[in-house]
């Protein structure tokens, strides 16, 4: 009896380090946004200047016109700047909740930043490679979802 005992106790040690693992790696990922676009930004304004950067909205800015030729609602440089912002804070915050134990909120916020990154593909009606980034994060909520549940 002890023994079954202490192997849930393992198994729920595991569980825990998992979701802490799965959430801290969310959080960071949402943080990379964030900051990978806010340096855009500040490219853009002109407060910083790097080549690689320049190049970097350079593309933007080149690609935006094409992708918003078959987009539903197209999307100035600094409306897709916006909301691409938007996302990494909300994939930032569903990370820190879930890390806070606030795990019903923060798993929200995960899923709707999957559903948010979502829409922009159906929004531009295009696929490229940054859907294995979508599919990466949905397993992961899926994956967070069922450890966090509570055993029956």
């Amino acid at each position: 009896m002890a023994e079954g005992l202490n192997d849930a106790i393992m198994l729920n040690k595991l569980r825990q380090i998992i979701v802490i693992l799965i959430a801290l790696g969310l959080t960071l990922y949402g943080l990379a946004r964030i900051s990978g676009v806010a340096t855009l930004c500040l490219q853009l304004l002109g407060v910083i200047d790097s080549p690689e950067l320049a190049a970097a909205s350079e593309d933007l800015i080149a690609a935006l016109p094409d992708m918003n030729a078959n987009a539903f609602i197209p999307m100035e440089p600094n409306i897709y700047l916006g909301y691409s912002f938007a996302m990494g804070v909300v994939l930032f915050l569903g990370g820190v909740l879930v890390l806070a134990r606030q795990r019903g909120i923060g798993l929200a916020l995960i899923f709707g930043y999957c559903a948010m990154f979502g829409l922009m593909f159906v929004n531009y009606q295009m696929f490229n490679a940054k859907i294995m980034h979508l599919a990466i994060v949905s397993l992961l909520a899926l994956i967070l979802t069922l450890l966090i549940r509570k055993p029956r």
